[in-house]
């Protein structure tokens, strides 16, 4: 019988991000197979205390502690938990202290994840850090998103490929998988006729996923089109600029606007298309869950999307925004909401990207760094 993993998820905060949710669906799949999890942030615990019953126990916050005290209650926790293996994301404590880690517990293995290329180095977990000289050779395994990515360390850093895995990101295809029954139930929720045209934003409202693009595109579309309406889901820094250029072009009556929701999948399943603006990406669920829903994706060429779904959605490359914005407009106006079409990249996206084999996929590796 394999080892028990014991494994100690260190993060700086947690978050309502894409990564964090789908290292949340890994971890909960290896504890219910019997591994243990421990959670501990080494930045505060961050906005999604509410998600972590749902998942797994409340995490240990490091930040009450002084310097010296966070680093003793950090060995002690790994110590009184015998865990055997770290998995850190985004934590630039834990590659701070690496040296010091192993020192203290020469048997433990550490790991990370790393997800997307970011324009500038502003935290910890990112390729940059993680596969320096100084981080890389105490790293016992890196998990890459995409061969694109592990491509981009082997040519750019002096560092081991065998050190390197690539396990692509996963969602939950049977939540998502649409039966067709409940279609036009979203639209109805929205005061919507069925026929009526429901394009999709869904992100943080950040300068990363450029909504105020998406609602320039949607300014343009409706010049050329009224039957559509628009929704996002999404909340963050970018809100209070959303919320004036809806107001200062009267589009309140076409868009629809969510902080959250819950039933992601209700909304796509009402969606005829999304689009994904983002000035960088790593792979986003959403648009996986989206190909799943049997949605019709729009997209920029950005990160491992094209890696990932080339076949499953319309992909537009980088340039100008104004040229990119023509070219989304254009897309959109093509659409042809091929039924059938629709419903074999959702086969193949549930063939392909179950969470259920990526955490599979995380195991193995876990296990293979311990040696079992």
């Amino acid at each position: 019988m394999p080892e028990k993993l014991r494994i100690a998820y260190t993060t700086c905060f947690l978050d309502v991000s894409g990564v964090t949710k789908i290292n949340f669906d890994i971890l909960l799949r290896l504890k219910k197979e019997g591994h243990e999890v421990r959670v501990i942030t080494t930045e505060g615990t961050g906005g999604w205390d509410y998600m972590f019953e749902t998942y797994l126990d409340s995490p240990l916050d490091l930040r009450q502690n002084n310097k010296k005290g966070r680093f003793e209650k950090f060995i002690k926790s790994l110590s009184d938990n015998e865990i055997n293996i770290i998995y850190n994301t985004h934590s630039y404590w834990v590659y701070e202290h690496l040296r010091e880690i192993k020192k203290a517990l020469p048997e433990i293995k550490v790991t990370d994840s790393l997800h997307v290329l970011e324009p500038f180095c502003f935290r910890g977990g990112y390729p940059d850090i993680s596969a320096n000289k100084y981080v890389h050779p105490l790293m016992d395994l890196s998990i890459s998103i995409s061969e694109d990515l592990k491509s981009y360390l082997l040519n750019n850093y002096d560092v081991d490929k065998n050190k390197i895995a690539v396990i692509r990101n996963g969602i939950d295809t049977a939540k998502f998988k649409s039966s067709g029954k409940g279609k036009n139930n979203f639209k109805k929720d929205l005061g919507l006729r069925p026929d009526s045209k429901l394009v999709g934003f869904i992100g943080r409202l950040s300068e990363q996923k450029r909504p105020l693009m998406f609602l320039e595109i949607a300014k343009r579309l409706l010049s050329l089109d009224n039957s559509y309406f628009f929704y996002m889901i999404g909340s963050g820094g970018l809100k209070n600029k959303v919320l004036k250029f809806i107001n200062e072009k009267n589009m309140g009556d076409r868009i629809f606007l969510f902080d959250k929701r819950a039933d992601i999948d209700h909304a796509l399943w009402g969606t005829d298309l999304l689009l994904a603006p983002s000035l960088y990406e790593g792979a986003p669920l959403t648009i996986l869950e989206a190909i799943s829903s049997c949605t019709s994706v729009i997209s920029t060429n950005v990160g491992a999307i094209e890696e990932y779904v080339s076949d499953f959605c319309e992909l537009i490359p980088r340039g100008g925004e104004r040229e990119e914005i023509e070219q989304f407009v254009n897309k959109a106006l093509a659409q042809s909401g091929d039924k059938k079409k629709l419903q074999i990249a959702s086969k193949k996206i549930r063939e392909n990207f179950d969470i259920s084999k990526t955490a599979k996929e995380y195991e193995r590796e876990f296990l293979r760094v311990l040696g079992t």
